[in-house]
């Protein structure tokens, strides 16, 4: 009997351990950039990088009931960024990077707008969570929340476990926008 607990027991623990490591696994934050710019890139960094935007707009932003001075840089028509100036000093913080078309900008494993869904589970496991922008945040994902995203009705929500997060949003498999936001700010 003992000899068969030694064996039993490393087998599932082994197995215990893996599903946790599934389970919390959280992305590296080095993986949240889209197209090269980070959650921590600075306005001048990005002209560096792209030049100057389609269009460039200082606008209020509203983030968790506060109103903040807010700068919006968009380049083309799919590639937008969103800042915030929560201390009111001219010194803007990274809030979203969104990308909506397959424009060759992903993230640094690689994963881009047009890429199946299935690529995404490969590159970084279960999602942490996922949302329909109602009231239905997920934070025990099942197969059947990975079909929903599948069809579109979910987006999927990955974390850094540093206050920021990668949502997908997928139709028919294929990944239409990708979306990283800052929630440290």
């Amino acid at each position: 009997m003992m000899r068969k607990l030694k064996k039993i027991i490393p087998l599932v623990l082994g197995g215990l351990l893996a599903a946790a490591g599934t389970c919390l696994a959280h992305i590296p934050l080095e993986e949240f950039a889209i197209g090269g710019i980070t959650l921590y890139s600075k306005p001048d960094q990005i002209k560096a990088i792209y030049g100057t935007p389609t269009q460039e707009t200082k606008q209020q932003i509203t983030i968790y009931k506060y109103t903040l001075p807010g700068l919006y840089m968009i380049y083309g028509n799919s590639f937008k960024m969103v800042m915030t100036d929560p201390y009111r000093n001219g010194d803007y913080f990274m809030y979203t990077i969104e990308t909506t078309a397959n424009n060759g900008l992903g993230t640094p494993a690689g994963l881009m707008v047009g890429d199946s869904f299935e690529k995404a589970l490969a590159l970084y496991g279960m999602p942490n969570a996922t949302w329909s922008g109602k009231k239905d945040y997920r934070y025990h994902v099942t197969q059947q929340d990975l079909n929903e995203v599948r069809k579109g009705n979910k987006w999927a929500i990955y974390n850094s476990g540093h206050a920021s997060s990668l949502i997908i949003k997928v139709k028919k498999g294929k990944i239409i926008s990708l979306k990283l936001i800052n929630t440290a700010e």
